[in-house]
């Protein structure tokens, strides 16, 4: 397994932080087997930029006195509130409505136009493009 890589917050990489964080967490599952440790873990790598800052705050309010780190599902939601764009859906329509395949091949194309699919959030019951 490959060793994760910093989060320094930038918005589009955070998907991909988490995954690998939850990649790790299940191969070391022996070590990782508590919210608060699952938790801690994700806090050593985000260690530049906007994250550390978040980090700092992050930290200094939940290891006040009486105060608990709460669950992991709860800090993956919180993470994703402060690092996940506003309008990601209204983003990725924009993206595809506005995409050309200029100088890519239809293949690339059509892979392309399935990620932004899959990260706008839209299923099958609303049109992607109108």
């Amino acid at each position: 397994m490959n060793t994760l890589t910093s989060f320094s917050g930038e918005q589009k990489k955070l998907n991909n932080f988490l995954l690998e964080v939850e990649m790790y967490q299940m191969m070391n599952d022996k070590v990782y087997n508590t919210d608060r440790k699952k938790i801690i873990f994700t806090l050593s790598f985000m260690k530049d930029g906007v994250a550390e800052m978040w980090k700092q705050l992050w930290w200094n309010q939940h290891t006040a006195e009486n105060t608990t780190f709460g669950t992991w599902k709860e800090f993956k939601e919180t993470l994703k509130k402060s690092f996940t764009l506003t309008n990601k859906e209204g983003n990725m329509i924009t993206r595809m409505q506005t995409a050309s395949m200029t100088g890519k091949t239809a293949d690339k194309f059509i892979e392309e136009f399935k990620n932004w699919q899959l990260q706008s959030g839209v299923n099958k019951d609303r049109p992607l493009i109108e």
